[in-house]
């Protein structure tokens, strides 16, 4: 599912970062945001890690791209937003005393 974020969003991530960047469950917030750089995603995040200004590359397709702003930028679809989840349980929650 794509979501759609916002300056300043408290996100959290839906899986754990290869290089353990972040983990599944962490909350962040979104610090600014772009253009993604392939076709797998719709956007890319800056949660507030720096990078070396040098080439990333994206872990699915392998498309690389010259990075020179030293942000280390996630994909969109790793985070949803910290209020869809705590809908998603509350509704679960109510569901669940209904059996």
């Amino acid at each position: 599912m794509e979501y759609s974020f916002r300056i300043g969003q408290e996100i959290i991530a839906l899986r754990t970062h290869s290089k353990n960047i972040f983990r599944k469950g962490d909350i962040v917030i979104v610090r600014n945001m772009k253009p993604a750089f392939c076709n797998c995603f719709q956007f890319a995040v800056d949660i507030g890690h720096s990078h070396p200004a040098d080439d990333m590359h994206c872990a699915k397709c392998g498309v690389t791209f010259t990075n020179d702003d030293g942000i280390y930028w996630f994909a969109n679809t790793n985070f949803a937003p910290l209020v869809s989840v705590k809908k998603s349980l509350r509704i679960m929650e109510l569901e669940a005393m209904d059996v």
